[in-house]
């Protein structure tokens, strides 16, 4: 073996994750203390391709009859995965509390939204010298209006059904234009929308934004010098059932497109082309939320110069067979850690 006959560190590559500096060698602890070494705080292996893999580790003396020590045991334990979902799990509860706090803040601002809406209903009633004076009202008003239903979308996006209930796929895509119209209006993107039904499925609306939310939200990401986005929804049926009827809402856009070697992993957990600004977990949440709901989601992409883009394909049916929708939805389980 290569390793045979040469000094751990050598063959172990071990730093102090914070530090950078190199390890102490558990073995010389296991001989200066001849009992067990733990160690489990902020401790990488270093590959030699230069790839980090943080770990815990553990050495353990081999002992003779004699209770002399004839070896050491190491044990490493690679804790990537452990990492990534503990980071995820403190993201998603920052996502939860900036929820909570937008949907107060939207319940609060909602009363005197109303009372300047009053006024400025007041004030069109009366007629003005300067023809300017009423345009002005009637544009702020309508940006009052816009500000209104903003805030009504943040309440909505924050609370959920507890069981499944009616929901128009036409009124959710429209409720997330309205939150990215900022994005899109900013980023120059030109929205087009063929809206051939608006039959309700079966699901939870809060659920189905966030599947919609994730898909205009990576469109966007893909077109930030401007572009066309298309929305479309009809009544279609799966392909491999053609008695299983439903909705389909395809999302287009003519950005960048997902480069080939992407795709294999586009719905892979913890999988992010965003660097620090993404989790890896929205197409991967995405697909999960669709297949509880008994749907499919399919998407084709190119990254030919001049015709790029991207195209998902989202079927939900109009009634499910698996019964998956009406499991009892599990209770949040406090944990203590000692």
């Amino acid at each position: 073996m290569a390793a045979r006959g040469r000094p751990l560190p050598e063959v172990a590559h071990l730093i102090d994750e914070l530090s950078r500096e190199p390890l102490t060698n558990p073995v010389e602890l296991v001989r200066q203390a001849e009992d067990v070494v733990g160690l489990s705080n902020h401790i990488v292996l270093v590959s030699r391709s230069g790839q980090e893999y943080p770990i815990e580790m553990s050495a353990a003396p081999i002992m003779n009859r004699r209770r002399q020590l004839t070896g050491v045991v190491l044990v490493f334990r690679d804790i990537t995965q452990r990492r990534q979902t503990e980071q995820t799990l403190r993201a998603s509860d920052r996502l939860g509390q900036a929820g909570r706090l937008a949907a107060t803040i939207a319940h609060e601002i909602r009363n005197p939204l109303d009372t300047v809406s009053n006024l400025l209903f007041i004030l069109r009633q009366e007629s003005y010298p300067n023809p300017e004076t009423k345009h002005y009202l009637e544009l702020a008003t309508d940006e009052l209006a816009r500000i209104t239903q903003i805030t009504a979308q943040l309440l909505t996006f924050h609370r959920e059904a507890q069981s499944p209930v009616p929901v128009n796929l036409v009124k959710v895509i429209e409720s997330v234009l309205t939150l990215y119209a900022p994005q899109i209006s900013m980023s120059g993107i030109s929205v087009g929308k063929r809206f051939e039904s608006d039959r309700s499925i079966r699901g939870f609306p809060g659920e189905l934004r966030q599947v919609f939310a994730n898909l205009v939200a990576n469109a966007i990401h893909s077109m930030p010098n401007g572009g066309k986005l298309l929305l479309h929804v009809f009544e279609s049926s799966l392909p491999s059932d053609a008695q299983r009827k439903g909705i389909r809402v395809t999302v287009v856009d003519n950005g960048t497109g997902i480069p080939p070697g992407v795709r294999k992993n586009l719905f892979a957990p913890f999988y992010t082309t965003k660097g620090e600004s993404g989790t890896g977990l929205g197409l991967w949440v995405t697909r999960g939320i669709i297949e509880k709901h008994e749907g499919t989601i399919h998407f084709i992409s190119t990254v030919r110069p001049g015709r790029s883009g991207t195209a998902f394909s989202v079927f939900l049916p109009f009634e499910q067979v698996l019964g998956k929708l009406d499991m009892a939805k599990p209770q949040p389980v406090s944990t203590v850690v000692h």
